[in-house]
């Protein structure tokens, strides 16, 4: 896990940027994420990688209940989001 500090013009706070690397690549062949926040300085790095990997349990979520409920809908299960959630 890498961050690095961005000012932005115009941004109030500066932003961070997140570099997390998965143990296997993705379908696609990216071995990295990257996480733009403009949390506070007090949450750390993992803590908002924690918060990501929780916020795609609930789209994942989201996913299966509107394959369930609407079953025309198309649902994506990307290789990343499927290891996330095996973290």
């Amino acid at each position: 896990m890498r961050e690095q500090r961005i000012a932005l013009a115009g941004a109030a706070e500066p932003w961070r940027r997140i570099e997390l690397t998965l143990d296997t690549p993705t379908e696609a062949g990216e071995s990295t994420i990257r996480l733009w926040s403009n949390l506070p300085e007090r949450v750390d790095a993992r803590q908002i990688a924690r918060l990501y990997r929780r916020r795609w349990c609930v789209e994942c979520m989201f996913q299966r209940l509107e394959a369930v409920l609407i079953p025309t809908a198309v649902v994506t299960d990307s290789y990343v989001i499927r290891r996330l959630l095996r973290s």
